[in-house]
């Protein structure tokens, strides 16, 4: 009976494996954290020193995992298959096994055409704006 139970059990289980994230940041004193994407709570955390940061522990199996400075915007995500990652928290990219690279390439291209908008916003003056406003408005309304 305690066999047929452990059979049914198990495998609803998730497999935990064991994670190794590594990375740099310029800036020393920066919390950084580690967060589980799919129930979006934060796994750990921890303060840049000497430019590095690392995480070591075990999570589920191709958990959907970040990493996120704080006060930044951007997260670099990573599936934990138990493959070490290294994260340039700087320029957003990682390196590790080849799915985890082409899905940080990925967000970064995906990211491209709104951070060249918001670079473009940013040099726009309130005369621009207004002007566009009004330009929009004559389309669309």
């Amino acid at each position: 009976m305690t066999a047929a139970i452990v059979a049914v059990v198990l495998p609803t289980m998730a497999q935990q494996v064991k994670y190794s994230v590594s990375g740099t940041y310029a800036e020393d004193g920066k919390t950084v954290y580690l967060i589980d994407q799919q129930t979006e709570k934060g796994i750990d955390s921890v303060v840049v020193s000497n430019g590095k940061f690392a995480f070591n522990g075990a999570a589920d199996k191709d958990a959907l995992m970040a990493v996120n400075v704080k006060g930044r915007n951007w997260y670099t995500l990573f599936f934990n298959d138990g493959t070490p990652v290294t994260i340039n928290a700087n320029d957003s990219t990682l390196t590790g096994l080849p799915q985890n690279e082409r899905l940080t390439k990925y967000d970064l291209e995906n990211e491209a055409p709104n951070k060249a908008f918001k670079l473009k916003m940013s040099k726009m003056t309130e005369a621009d704006i207004k002007a566009l406003k009004n330009r929009l408005e004559d389309i669309f309304m």
